[in-house]
């Protein structure tokens, strides 16, 4: 994997951190909980890594709009087995 992506989530808002594998941070954002806030960081991980298959996620927490939308754009660390959706290893 090219980048690894950390999301922190809350209530009304999330911050992300995108970091290459030495650990050095690529970008830092705040997003929100809706949809304007999953194209944003959709895109973000777009413009950082140059296919999906290249982007590691980590979510702190197995629900919510992220959780749910994120298997669909076939981003890794994300699985998209309904029995285990929301679950990250």
């Amino acid at each position: 994997m090219e980048v690894f992506c950390g999301i922190d989530w809350s209530e009304q808002h999330h911050d992300v951190a995108v970091v290459d594998p030495a650990g050095r941070v690529l970008a830092q954002q705040r997003i929100g909980d809706d949809l304007a806030g999953f194209i944003v960081l959709t895109r973000l991980l777009d413009r950082l890594a140059p296919t999906r298959h290249q982007v590691g996620i980590a979510l702190e927490i197995d629900h919510g709009l992220l959780v749910h939308a994120l298997p669909g754009v076939r981003l890794p660390g994300v699985r998209d087995q309904p029995e285990v959706r929301g679950s990250l290893p």
